[in-house]
């Protein structure tokens, strides 16, 4: 009972693995992307940890995976980087529940001013009386000076997401919706010449006949051919505010022809305000035309005015959630030291859980954090931390914690933050297992498993386990061979031949910062989580303006394109796949309409396309599988009855390219896919390009719902490389590496470097010390995230940082620069 056991497991490419592992211990699985690590943590260990718990409760419906048995399983938890919540209204606060206890202490200990005397009074000191009213009940405070009664505050009056605490203006956003008129109206040219931006084609000289129809109607001479900003002022008005506007109708009220049918002209704005009410936000194609700004009436701060003058030890809640989470800390010492007895009894259980919950998420390298910030702000690794973090709240026994890459986003130094989280976990007697690449994780846990040789078929076998001295000792580990022979030699660097110039960078916590970015090269921009890396590159540098004088840059001229590769995922559709995202799917179904069986039958290239109606089977709509809803556990895909998951009609599925139907084909691997077309030059051109990249091993029906993050961001890269142009360009990336085994990351730094040799320029966001010291130059900020980072510490080759100490990224490089 002490060693959860699993028996032939045939899942994915899993080639009839069975192995032990021990429980109550920290278990890392490593190996090559593709080799099968995920297949057998998640869709083997952790499927059947589900199913058989279920079923224990007398519930069905989780299919069983391709495995024997597993023996000894248990209560199963997993965390990957998707868990959390991602809804805009989401902040750091509410996702850690620190916003409820601030709620609770505001409740109990708010001071405010009574509303008929007028003098403060403190919540903790005041009589109450609860009434029901209807089917309501009301608490009432009675104010220590004047004894009036006064309504409470409670807890919900301090929730932005509350119909009673929210300000009725933003609803609780924070921020309200604004035409962008910069956007919207080029007044530098006329209607025709595209003065508004959304009239286009046909729609365009529709809006021109309206507006000159308008014009005539109310006795407006205007010259349509002139520029928007030569205009008299009724014109203006009229194109812009519409015909029912107060300040044009005054202008006009004596010299429209009433003897005609009125004309009605919406007008720009109205237009604009209409689309966005209709569909309860921005519509997709105006987009552009909108932005956000600050609530007039609460100024950002989301509360209603009676909540937000609530203070604590002279704080208000908006002001709270606006410092970082070690200021946080600070100030919960100084409310603990200010308390009455009576105070102590009220507020200690949500004292202890806010100190409780802070020293977790400060352990893992989040303090600059504010409550205040949006989780959809977040990278993957903060929300997958963060997520971490709350785990730990639970005191439970006994369960088995599955984690996917927690390291993700997360600077060396701060790795073993971490590590000190999972050995919390795991000495409150439960079994922790992470699928992990980094070194600093896998030397320090319990057992390790060594998942190979290599990816896709080649791989799906355990290779190794043990110790981690253990595996080291074993020659067919890619893992052992990594750690051993991936010492770079100091090569010979780079000169920048120019450089990009970013003056007075301030956006969020950068530090009005001057740097000089060098191009022609591979340059790596480093720092810890939350230095301003990201900000520096794609708040800063992708939308350079070298005509103001904040967050100017300079030198994007001398590039063909700039491609920015981010950590936003690629088209988050079950239906979009490996081949439909790389434009692989049409000349595929090309091939398939030019053998003799579809001519025969008269099958087109749309019939082989399981989004048409034409060929895919209907009862799943060409997905292969339906879903199947449960009532408490995560919905579940099953097998379509009807086609048995083929996706495609039974005579689609007759017709053969090499022996292989198109449903048998979506199911290779590139590498696969590459034998099989070796005489189709359009597709050996994608297929090739994304084995090069490190996806050799994908399927090419693969959802991309189920890629990675560093999986997308290469496939983004792949497209961009097969669609873009040019001699130079400057190429923007952001932590390709996640997800990466270390073998993986040596052949993606030959991609990479193969772009700058022929001729492009690469800046790269990166925590991987491997590709750090493959750079030819590295740009450090820091020195710490949030406030107190957002300056340039220091910059440099990669053996120039070695002797600078103010690096802190220079000791992780030694491990992979030898001098």
């Amino acid at each position: 009972m002490d060693e959860i056991i699993i028996e032939h497991a045939n899942q994915g490419n899993l080639k009839d693995v069975s192995l032990r592992l021990p429980k109550n211990k920290l278990i890392a699985v490593t190996g090559v992307s593709g080799s099968g690590k995920s297949t057998l943590a998640l869709d083997v260990l952790f499927n059947e940890c589900q199913r058989q718990y279920l079923e224990a409760l007398g519930m069905q419906g989780i299919q069983k995976p391709a495995v024997e048995r597993i023996q000894h399983a248990c209560a199963a938890v997993c965390v990957n980087a998707q868990s959390g919540n991602r809804n805009p209204r989401s902040s750091v606060g509410t996702a850690t529940n620190l916003y409820t206890d601030l709620r609770m202490l505001y409740e109990k200990l708010g001071v405010r001013e009574c509303p008929n005397c007028h003098q403060l009074y403190k919540n903790s000191v005041c009589a109450e009386e609860t009434i029901r009213i209807e089917d309501e009940y009301m608490t009432y405070q009675y104010c220590p000076h004047c004894h009036e009664k006064v309504q409470k505050l409670m807890h919900t009056d301090f929730s932005f997401n509350t119909r009673e605490g929210a300000c009725k203006d933003c609803e609780g956003m924070g921020s309200v919706w604004e035409i962008d008129l910069v956007q919207v109206l080029h007044a530098d040219l006329s209607l025709s010449q595209g003065a508004v931006t959304f009239w286009k084609h046909r729609y365009q000289s529709y809006m021109i006949s309206q507006y000159a129809n308008a014009l005539a109607y109310y006795g407006i001479k205007q010259d349509l051919k002139a520029a928007v900003a030569q205009y008299e002022e009724a014109a203006y008005r009229l194109l812009v505010y519409g015909s029912e506007d107060e300040k044009f109708l005054s202008y006009v009220k004596d010299e429209a022809n009433r003897e005609t049918t009125a004309i009605h002209f919406e007008g720009v704005f109205p237009y604009l305000w209409r689309k966005l009410k209709e569909h309860e936000g921005v519509p997709t194609s105006l987009e552009a035309c909108y932005k956000r700004s600050v609530c007039p009436s609460c100024q950002g701060e989301r509360l209603k005015e009676a909540s937000r003058a609530i203070t604590v030890l002279d704080k208000r809640l908006p002001e709270i959630v606006n410092l970082t989470l070690e200021e946080i800390a600070c100030w919960l010492q100084a409310v603990r030291a200010s308390l009455t007895q009576n105070e102590h009894a009220l507020c200690d259980v949500y004292l202890l859980d806010m100190e409780t919950k802070l020293r977790r998420i400060q352990k893992l390298g989040l303090s600059y954090l504010t409550l205040n910030r949006s989780m959809i702000s977040l990278s993957n690794g903060e929300a997958q931390r963060l997520h971490l973090a709350s785990l730990l709240d639970a005191t439970m026994s006994g369960l088995l914690y599955i984690l996917d890459e927690p390291t993700i986003g997360l600077h060396p130094k701060d790795t073993d933050g971490i590590v000190e989280i999972l050995k919390d976990m795991r000495d409150l007697r439960n079994t922790v297992l992470v699928i992990e690449h980094d070194a600093g994780v896998l030397q320090q846990v319990d057992h390790l498993v060594d998942i190979g040789p290599k990816a896709g078929i080649h791989g799906g076998r355990i290779v190794a386990q043990g110790s981690f001295a253990e595996v080291l000792k074993c020659k067919n580990s890619a893992t052992a061979y990594a750690m051993q022979h991936l010492t770079r030699k100091v090569q010979a660097y780079r000169k920048p031949s120019s450089y990009i110039q970013i003056t007075n960078a301030c956006r969020h916590n950068l530090q009005h910062m001057d740097v000089q970015l060098p191009i022609h090269l591979l340059c790596g921009i480093c720092g810890v989580s939350g230095s301003g890396k990201s900000t520096l590159v794609f708040d800063v540098l992708a939308k350079g303006n070298k005509q103001t004088e904040v967050n100017r840059v300079e030198g994007l001229a001398q590039f063909d394109q700039m491609i920015c590769i981010d950590q936003q995922p690629p088209i988050r559709m079950k239906r979009s796949n490996i081949a439909t995202f790389t434009n692989l799917a049409n000349p595929l179904r090309k091939v398939y309409a030019k053998t003799k069986q579809a001519k025969v039958w008269g099958f087109t290239d749309t019939y082989f396309s399981f989004n048409s109606k034409k060929g895919r089977c209907e009862h799943c709509e060409g997905m292969g599988t339906i879903k199947s809803h449960m009532l408490f556990f995560q919905d579940q895909e099953v097998i379509c009855p009807q086609c048995h998951g083929k996706q495609f009609q039974e005579q689609i599925l007759r017709v053969t390219y090499q022996g292989y139907s198109i449903h048998e084909v979506l199911q290779l691997s590139v590498e696969e896919a590459i034998t099989v077309f070796k005489e189709e030059k359009e597709i050996q051109k994608i297929l090739r390009l994304l084995e090069h990249i490190g996806l050799g091993y994908v399927k090419l029906n693969q959802s991309l719902t189920t890629l990675s993050q560093g999986e997308a961001q290469r496939l983004k890269l792949a497209r961009e490389l097969l669609q873009t142009k040019g001699k130079h360009n400057l190429y923007l990336l952001d932590e390709p590496t996640i997800g990466l085994h270390m073998q993986d990351v040596e052949n993606f730094i030959k991609l990479l470097q193969d772009l700058v040799e022929e001729g492009h320029s690469i800046l790269v966001i990166e925590h991987n010390e491997q590709l750090l010291a493959a750079c030819d130059y590295l740009i450090e900020l820091g020195p710490q995230g949030g406030v107190h980072g957002g300056q340039l510490i220091a910059q440099g080759s990669p053996l120039a940082l070695l002797h600078q100490n103010e690096s802190v990224i220079a000791p992780y490089l030694k491990r992979f620069i030898k001098d």
